[in-house]
């Protein structure tokens, strides 16, 4: 027969360190920077093709 031993509860201070762990930086800053790529990649196709001219008609109001 095994013994189950109860978990060990976590207090507000293991909370507010929870963040600042390494184990939750890397993969949140990995998240984050690629959403700024994409976001900044679609922006720049955006302007470019106003600045072209392929999509005036949708800026322009009806």
């Amino acid at each position: 027969m095994q013994i189950i031993k109860p978990k060990a509860r976590q207090t507000v201070l293991d909370l507010a360190r929870r963040p600042a762990a390494p184990a939750f930086l890397a993969p949140t800053g990995t998240l984050s920077a690629a959403t700024a790529t994409v976001s900044v990649g679609v922006g720049f196709l955006r302007c470019s093709e106003v600045k072209v001219g392929g999509g005036t008609d949708s800026l322009q109001e009806k």
